[in-house]
């Protein structure tokens, strides 16, 4: 794998991805709205399952939308589902991060 993907994925996990909503946490005069929707907050798990363009990204994965179901308020809740539905070896990485 990638050493860029496993950086990634790290940082995916440990939610510290430069999303609009963390930037305001250091900027106060930055909007923190999603620049690909305009409708929600940018947050990661926001980038990863709720924004538009995202879901129509998951729903091309053939899994039968099961990425996209549950609500989620942290990506790493949302990420231990995914990892439920990926193959042994796609698992051990992410266990392994």
């Amino acid at each position: 794998m990638l050493p860029k993907i496993k950086v990634f994925s790290w940082r995916l996990g440990y939610d510290l991805l430069p999303t609009y909503d963390s930037i305001t946490r250091i900027r106060q005069n930055f909007s923190n709205t999603c620049p690909r929707c305009n409708n929600n907050e940018e947050t990661i798990i926001q980038v990863m399952k709720y924004c538009p363009v995202s879901r129509e990204i998951l729903t091309l994965g053939d899994l039968n939308n099961k990425l996209l179901e549950g609500n989620y308020d942290c990506c790493i809740d949302w990420l231990e589902n995914v990892l439920c539905m990926l193959d042994a070896k796609a698992a051990d990485f992410f266990t392994l991060l």
